[in-house]
């Protein structure tokens, strides 16, 4: 149910604004590999939404270099790994 635009020219992100993903095209990647792994990442930030797991790292203090923002970061990584995997 993640709605993910392809409307970006060089970065992707998850907007908690918009509660939406916004990715570069498929083919601005250098394999499917990457951009997969990247879609998976924002997929794990999105997840966190408060309509969702409400996660604490996502919804409250979220700046960068705050000790949320990074465990924020990690688990969205560990989420992109993980999925991956499978």
């Amino acid at each position: 149910g993640a709605e993910i635009a392809h409307d970006q020219r060089d970065r992707a992100f998850y907007s908690r604004a918009t509660d939406s993903i916004h990715l570069p095209p498929q083919h601005a990647f250098a394999n499917p590999a990457d951009y997969y792994g990247t879609a998976l990442h924002e997929l794990g930030h999105w997840s966190g939404h408060p309509s969702r797991l409400n996660r604490q790292t996502l919804n409250e203090s979220y700046r960068f270099g705050d000790p949320n923002y990074a465990k924020e970061e990690l688990r969205a990584e560990l989420t992109s790994v993980f999925l991956a995997a499978e």
